[in-house]
């Protein structure tokens, strides 16, 4: 192939990326978030104190172009569930710029990375 060509493919890849793409290069794998882990009575302790959230918050940190990506169940449940997190990670103090919603494909989980880099 020749090298011009391939430096192209390569630039488009990396373009069309989803934007958790970054967390294979080694910034830290996906975090999954079951809906029977997500609290019934939810407070900032309570949401501070699961697991795959205080990690992915914990990867986030010390990174000015980290963000976290939250991939949510498909539909209106779905990304409401997403919103809700975004509001407790905005309490607790991530900047709601640095938070980023996609829709996913899990029915049951929200699935949290940490990227870096700007947001495409």
């Amino acid at each position: 192939m020749h090298p011009a060509l391939a430096a192209g493919l390569t630039a488009l890849a990396v373009l069309a990326a989803p934007a958790w793409a970054e967390e294979e290069s080694g910034l830290g794998q996906p975090r999954v978030l079951a809906r029977e882990d997500w609290p019934v009575a939810r407070s900032g302790a309570a949401v501070a104190g699961i697991a795959a959230v205080r990690e992915t918050v914990r990867a986030m940190d010390g990174g000015d172009g980290r963000r976290i990506v939250v991939r949510h169940p498909p539909g209106a449940v779905g990304a409401a569930w997403a919103v809700e997190l975004r509001e407790w990670l905005v309490a607790l103090g991530v900047a709601s710029a640095r938070i980023i919603l996609e829709p996913g494909d899990a029915e049951d989980a929200l699935v949290l990375a940490v990227a870096e880099g700007a947001w495409r």
